[in-house]
C-alpha cells in the first residue's frame, strides 16, 4: 500500500532497504525452487523489525513473516521456517515472493521520493532571494 497522496515522504531505513534488496536478489537468482529461495530471502530479512519500515508497509511485511513461520517445527533439527517451507505449496511461495518484491519496489520508490523532496528543499534554501 503506497503512502497517502499529499503526505510528506518519510526517510527510508537504509539497512532495511539493503536487506530487502538482498532478499529480492536471492529470489531472482538463487538456486532451487521458490521455497529454497524464500529461505535465503527470509535469512536476509529476519533481522529487520517491521517498526523500521514506513507505516504503510508494516502490515504487508508482517504478513510475509507470519506466512514464512506459521507452522510449528516437527523435527528437533528444524525451525518454524523450515517446517513451514517443507509443507508449502509452490503457488503460496510465489505469492510470498511477489509480496517481498513489491515491498522492495515500494521502498525504492519511497526512498527516491524522499531524496527528490530533500533535494528540492535544499535547492530552495540555497537559491538567492530576489
Amino acid at each position: 500500500m503506497p503512502p497517502e497522496k499529499g503526505s510528506s515522504p518519510e526517510p527510508i531505513d537504509s539497512g532495511a532497504r539493503e536487506k530487502f534488496y538482498r532478499a529480492v536478489c536471492a529470489l531472482a537468482t538463487g538456486p532451487g525452487d521458490v521455497r529454497s529461495r524464500l529461505e535465503t530471502a527470509y535469512l536476509a530479512l529476519m533481522a529487520t523489525p517491521p517498526a523500521v519500515l514506513p507505516k504503510c508497509l508494516r502490515t504487508e511485511y508482517e504478513w510475509v513473516l507470519k506466512k514464512l513461520t506459521e507452522r510449528e517445527k516437527v523435527f528437533p533439527w528444524e525451525g518454524r521456517l523450515q517446517a513451514t517451507l517443507r509443507s508449502m505449496q509452490n503457488r503460496t511461495g510465489v505469492k510470498i515472493a511477489e509480496k517481498i518484491v513489491l515491498i522492495e519496489l515500494q521502498l525504492r520508490i519511497m526512498d527516491e521520493e524522499y531524496r527528490q523532496c530533500f533535494e528540492t528543499q535544499k535547492d530552495r534554501e540555497a537559491a538567492p532571494e530576489g
